[in-house]
């Protein structure tokens, strides 16, 4: 192996991208079960987690260099967006939570006409936008697991 080269074997990058994928694989599923589910509080608590967390775990792996199979850079660029799109939902959820406990939350409670329609619109924006990101990683995660899993 050469001092430039930008591939490794799918096995040392296995061994190198394994604990960041073991590391962030709780914190994934409990994104998903907590938007399965009807609390708010859990889905509050797993949107936090997934900040305070894989934002480190997407750091560490964009330094692992990608492995030389096809099969495993495949799997390499799903790991990377799935993180991208938990966090980016994430993200998207802290808003979701900040609108719903603030001015928009409070409108859709208290006011009437227009500015109750349109507060209302905003939080539904928000929640579908964190759901789809949610779903995204999701199923990347799914096409990654039986690969790390091996």
């Amino acid at each position: 192996m050469g001092l430039f080269n930008r591939q490794q074997s799918d096995e040392e990058w296995l061994g190198e991208i394994r604990p960041a994928f073991e590391a962030a694989r709780p914190r994934m599923s409990e994104m998903t079960r907590a938007l399965e589910g009807d609390s708010l509080q859990e889905q509050y608590e797993a949107v936090q987690s997934i900040l305070d967390y894989l934002p480190g775990v997407q750091k560490a792996v964009k330094q692992i260099r990608a492995p030389s199979s096809s099969e495993g850079q495949r799997v390499h660029k799903l790991f990377r967006s799935a993180l991208k799109n938990y966090i980016l939902g994430a993200k998207q959820g802290r808003t979701y939570f900040k609108d719903f406990s603030s001015g928009p939350g409070q409108r859709v409670v208290n006011e009437m006409g227009f500015a109750q329609r349109a507060a209302a619109g905003r939080l539904a924006f928000s929640d579908s936008l964190l759901r789809s990101f949610a779903d995204s990683a999701r199923d990347e995660m799914e096409q990654v697991s039986p690969y790390m899993d091996r």
